[in-house]
């Protein structure tokens, strides 16, 4: 009896820690000597929201977010379906002289505008306390006019965990995702997700904060291939037949996230693994 008040404060303790940590945008290294070319960003798409806007938001073009995706998401150039999620191709550079990995998009700040709201506008891709670190504007004091720099994090990978992986997807949880529902639809396993995201499933069960998702590099020598569709009917050797293997298991990634594999290997080579 007298010892479950003692657990109890333990265990509000230990759920006070998640809370924060899920609202913290944490990136797979915390040290960083180079980024990488290309990351996406899983953008919810939310009502009222459309390509000009989000196009201005990134400091990207609507043809690059749109070879990104598939047209089940994006009909057109003039259309995107709200409630639905997007990829959004940026940048990873290395921030504060290493500190971290991420993109710093400006933003034109607008009458009412607070760190909580230009968060939200960013699908969660970032967290006001996140941002309030790259400002100089208190958490109340933001102007009518200006810019605020917007940081999404992002990774490159880690020696560490895998060289198997090349390309990273910034993803906000939702309340609807949880382990095995996202690494069957990436078609990788739960243990990679947990081993590139420590906190994944404290941050699934609380339904919010960002996991990266990693997908594998097309081996270069298959690119054209894929490119023209004709792969398929040709004699390979076992190590060619492994790394079509790989070719097969992205397309699982690109399932997950709206991706176009045609369009998207005429945009840009997957990104090797950078150490």
């Amino acid at each position: 009896m007298f010892e479950s008040r003692p657990r109890s404060v333990l265990s509000l303790g230990v759920f006070v820690i998640l809370v924060y940590l899920s609202s913290v945008p944490l990136p797979v290294n915390s040290q960083c000597n180079r980024g990488c070319d290309l990351a996406l960003a899983s953008f919810y798409v939310w009502r009222g929201s459309n390509l000009t806007l989000i196009s201005e938001m990134f400091s990207t073009s609507i043809p690059d977010i749109v070879s990104y995706n598939n047209r089940g998401n994006i009909p057109n150039q003039d259309s995107v379906i709200a409630g639905t999620r997007i990829n959004i191709p940026f940048r990873c550079d290395c921030l504060n002289d290493g500190e971290v990995l991420g993109h710093a998009f400006p933003y034109r700040i607008k009458t009412g505008d607070t760190y909580d709201l230009v968060a939200k506008n960013y699908s969660d891709l970032t967290t006001a306390q996140w941002m309030m670190k790259f400002n100089s504007y208190p958490e109340n004091g933001i102007p009518n006019t200006g810019n605020l720099s917007v940081v999404v994090n992002c990774s490159c990978g880690n020696g560490d965990v895998s060289k198997d992986f090349g390309l990273f997807v910034t993803y906000p949880v939702r309340a609807e995702d949880n382990l095995t529902s996202v690494a069957s639809a990436a078609n990788v396993s739960e243990d990679i997700i947990r081993r590139y995201n420590p906190a994944a499933e404290s941050i699934l069960d609380i339904g919010q904060g960002i996991i990266y998702i990693p997908g594998r590099a097309i081996p270069t020598e298959f690119i054209a291939g894929f490119r023209n569709g004709n792969t398929r009917g040709k004699q390979y050797s076992q190590k060619e037949e492994a790394q079509l293997s790989d070719c097969s298991l992205l397309l699982g990634f690109f399932e997950l996230f709206n991706l176009h594999p045609g369009s998207f290997l005429q945009t840009a080579d997957l990104p090797r693994f950078r150490s």
